[in-house]
């Protein structure tokens, strides 16, 4: 089967994808920018060589580059393309989907919301995404979802009559090397992942959390991994520059981006992934999602890509089969309090990280491909 993965924003969603959908009967082409082609090319590895590769050169318009992944998936004769990623241009892709009859074209949904209940606008480019939007509902042969609850939200509330596949956000790699108990009097490493936004996570919330680590004197080590993108980005990285001239629990990172292998460094190395999810947002369009029902958190599944228990407001919905690997608080206090029984009672840890082991053994490569095994 030829296979076409299109991607240019979320290269963690399309590296997932690649190893389920890797194959030896399977041929797969993959549609990418420069920057996505770099990422992907750190996580494959030599990998890298087994697929096909198209990429959108800087100079290259979204135009052109659509032009060119038709001529492609013509050529190659794909039969699935997985259109990973799309939030903007979409009349060129429900154009592109209506001139490849033959091929299954499969939207991943990130924000339901913004796709299926937009309207038209005053604002003509918002009315332009609407039409194109609808057009690309009309054309697509199904869609995807990251998570369980966003795939019921479409099914149930949105009424998608079109078959909804659930291809997760990453997949559980096996390797012992990964498993990291906390020993007793062992400092506890949390890792907050993801760009520094807030309109995905609550950094004043991370830093109130810090205040009442020092005043309960609680060997707590908080790693900030990500970069900014804005200026609200730019004042949490100063604020953590503040106060690391007082204090020597914090790790954040400056630059543009922070490299793969640290990434995985770091979550490798950590005790916690810790997800200050906001629950209610707006990413485009004034069209407010919910984060756990709309909308996946990506940081999810770097905790199941590691193996890792995470911590989460109560709020936030997750896929019921990693509730057992989840600590979950409701205010600062809780939090607090919770925090101090694992440092306390290390093996309350060490059971708690077992179990988000297990689960993640759901979300193996084989065990991925079973939940698609119909198109593959």
């Amino acid at each position: 089967m030829n296979i076409g993965i299109f991607e240019k924003e979320h290269f963690e969603v399309a590296y997932p994808m690649l190893r389920i959908c890797d194959k030896p009967e399977h041929q797969l082409t993959v549609f990418v920018d420069e920057a996505t082609y770099e990422r992907l090319l750190d996580l494959l590895g030599d990998d890298f060589k087994r697929y096909q590769w198209v990429v959108q050169q800087n100079n290259v318009s979204n135009r052109q580059f659509v032009s060119s992944i038709h001529d492609v998936c013509k050529k190659n004769k794909i039969e699935i393309l997985f259109l990973n990623t799309v939030s903007n241009n979409y009349i060129f892709y429900a154009l592109l989907a209506k001139r490849l009859p033959l091929t299954k074209v499969i939207v991943t949904i990130h924000d339901a919301n913004n796709f299926f209940r937009s309207t038209f606008s005053v604002n003509v480019r918002r009315s332009i995404r609407h039409v194109g939007k609808k057009l690309l509902d009309r054309y697509t042969y199904a869609y995807n979802t990251l998570g369980d609850s966003v795939r019921e939200y479409l099914i149930k509330s949105i009424g998608v009559k079109k078959k909804v596949y659930c291809i997760p956000g990453a997949v559980y790699e096996v390797n012992p090397g990964k498993i990291k108990d906390l020993s007793s009097g062992e400092q506890l490493k949390i890792v907050v992942p993801g760009t520094i936004d807030k309109r995905r996570r609550d950094y004043d919330f991370v830093f109130s959390l810090m205040k009442r680590i020092n005043e309960h004197h609680l060997p707590v080590h908080i790693v900030l991994l990500g970069t900014a993108n804005d200026e609200y980005g730019e004042n949490i990285l100063k604020q953590s520059e503040e106060y690391s001239t007082n204090h020597k629990n914090i790790t954040y990172y400056s630059g543009k981006l922070v490299n793969q292998e640290e990434y995985d460094r770091q979550l490798r190395d950590c005790h916690f992934i810790f997800i200050p999810s906001v629950i209610k947002t707006m990413i485009s369009d004034n069209i407010e999602e919910t984060y756990g029902l709309t909308k996946s958190s990506g940081n999810i599944y770097d905790a199941v890509k590691h193996g890792k228990p995470m911590i989460i407001p109560a709020a936030l919905k997750i896929n019921t089969n990693l509730e057992t690997g989840v600590m979950k608080y409701d205010n600062l206090d809780q939090l607090v309090e919770l925090l101090k029984t694992m440092i306390l009672r290390n093996e309350n840890y060490n059971q708690l990280s077992a179990k988000a082991r297990i689960n993640s053994e759901a979300y193996t490569i084989e065990r991925c491909r079973n939940r698609i095994s119909e198109l593959l």
